[in-house]
């Protein structure tokens, strides 16, 4: 796989999106390995949505914080970049995602990713 930049929307399903080759892509993921799988290749830079919550921890927040915990630790070993954004980061994202996405089935989380993704090339590139 070519380098790019791939976005992970952690909780109980998994939202991912991509750019690569100047493409968006998206998916949904429903378990670790998969995850696993897709970030064992030579990406540019991983972005990960923290987890924040407030009160008693949810089973979907306890879900959430072992993903972002995994995706850390697998970068870490693999010498991947990380980059841990608050979900407030996304903002900035959110139009032009929904825009991409209007014609196709997507999740939540799916959109959430690739928000996440489009805010961070506004901050770093021209896009």
């Amino acid at each position: 796989m070519s380098s790019g930049i791939i976005s992970i929307d952690p909780g109980l399903t998994i939202g991912i999106a991509t750019f690569i080759n100047n493409e968006y892509h998206t998916t949904n993921l429903t378990t670790l390995l998969e995850l696993f799988e897709i970030l064992d290749n030579d990406w540019e830079l991983v972005l990960v949505e923290n987890y924040f919550g407030g009160g008693r921890l949810s089973s979907e927040g306890a879900q959430t914080l072992r993903i972002v915990g995994a995706v850390i630790g697998f970068c870490y070993k693999a010498n991947i970049p990380v980059q841990i954004n608050i979900p407030s980061s996304r903002v900035s994202g959110i139009l032009h995602a929904q825009e991409i996405l209007a014609n196709q089935h997507h999740s939540k989380h799916e959109l959430e990713a690739l928000s996440h993704l489009i805010a961070h090339q506004k901050r770093n590139i021209s896009i």
